[in-house]
């Protein structure tokens, strides 16, 4: 079976909330005016300040995970290869990058050529797949079948979570992947940034920064998912 795993990074889409086009606040205010960060801020958390400036913070501190109002830096795959020469087998990974239209044309030819079975990511039910597929729709890319969850019964996705497999039968709990790596004795990926300073690195223009981390959380997520399925650890790593 071949397993295509994956990391997405991403960040708010306009540097400045004013930046953003008034149909496009519009619709941020909707759906975030009553969201309870910007309510504790209008009820004594910052005291004096307006709603649209309760918004405008908000923005900056959770429109980077939302697709209608951000966009994909950079893709980080990863998969188990065998070397031709004596079969033993090593991680690959590299990191897409570029406009999204760039990254999104380099996801699919990479699909087309490896024709995965499986998917991986870490919370990839709650943010990656979901992630992709609407930022994929936004720009007119039809969303790779393999990602494709509509009308497919929960048995026949071929989307697989390292979140859902540490739950068992407790539907409410969450693990983030620096304790999956913790307990299951990974170094952590959280070397340098984290997922919350990407979108100021990114409009620093520390790109190769940001893909660096996104690579490590991809080889993360492969020592880990392999733990967790019993199977050997790879030590050869190969990045492009």
């Amino acid at each position: 079976m071949i397993i295509l795993y994956l990391d997405i990074e991403t960040t708010y889409e306009w540097r400045d909330y004013n930046d953003m086009p008034q149909h496009g606040k519009d619709s941020f205010k909707r759906k975030f005016q009553n969201d309870a960060a910007v309510k504790k801020m209008m009820e004594g958390g910052i005291t004096g300040i307006t709603l649209d400036a309760a918004l405008e913070k908000h923005y900056y501190e959770v429109a980077a995970l939302y697709a209608e109002f951000s966009r994909v830096v950079c893709i980080g795959i990863g998969a188990v290869m065998l070397n031709k020469e004596d079969n033993t087998p090593y991680i690959f990974a590299r990191c897409l990058s570029g406009s999204e239209l760039e990254i999104f044309s380099q996801f699919n030819t990479i699909l087309e050529k490896i024709k995965p079975d499986m998917l991986c990511a870490h919370n990839g039910k709650r943010f990656d797949f979901g992630f992709l597929s609407r930022r994929m729709m936004i720009h007119g890319f039809q969303i790779p079948e393999i990602m494709r969850s509509t009308g497919i019964k929960p048995w026949d996705l071929r989307l697989i979570d390292t979140v859902e497999l540490w739950k068992f039968t407790d539907n409410s709990y969450y693990v983030s992947l620096v304790t999956l790596a913790f307990v299951f004795g990974v170094e952590s990926p959280k070397q340098d940034i984290e997922g919350h300073q990407v979108p100021l690195a990114f409009f620093r223009g520390e790109i190769e920064r940001i893909k660096t981390y996104c690579i490590g959380d991809v080889i993360c997520l492969i020592h880990v998912h392999r733990a967790m399925t019993y199977e050997p650890r790879i030590e050869v790593i190969k990045i492009v």
